[in-house]
């Protein structure tokens, strides 16, 4: 399944935001980290934390062990997670910016260049068409 960073951040904002709870977090999280064959090792690193914690997240306080985590627990290593990845997308997005700032300057350069022809076009133009004599002068 390919997965896009959008899924993920879409997903652990609306649990941070408490438009699911955490049960349908763990469950959708879990579903959507465990078959996503496109993470690369940059995403890799910033989801796994959070994966971790979903998997050790035990809602039962009577049955939690050492080691296991709390509804609070998962709930910072969203956020933490989260952050991370709107960080990981302003580092992305420069290169981006890069490849239309460079669009940009060769659109100025022909622009530029085009607005230095047109007089000498014009001109050539209008000297291949006959001018009526008394508009020559």
């Amino acid at each position: 399944m390919i997965t896009s960073i959008t899924d993920y951040k879409d997903l652990i904002h609306s649990f941070v935001n408490k438009e699911i709870n955490t049960i349908q977090f763990e469950e959708k999280y879990l579903k959507l980290f465990k078959y996503d064959d496109s993470l690369n090792e940059e995403t890799y690193k910033i989801l796994s934390p959070l994966f971790t914690a979903v998997e050790e997240f035990c809602p039962f306080p009577e049955l939690r062990e050492e080691g296991d985590v709390d509804e609070q627990q998962l709930f910072r290593q969203a956020v933490v997670t989260l952050e991370q990845l709107k960080q990981f997308d302003l580092a992305v997005v420069p290169a981006r910016s890069m490849e239309d700032a460079q669009i940009l300057i060769i659109e100025k350069v022909v622009e530029r260049k085009l607005l230095e022809m047109l007089p000498h076009m014009i001109e050539g133009a209008l000297l291949k068409r006959q001018l009526p004599a008394h508009l020559a002068k």
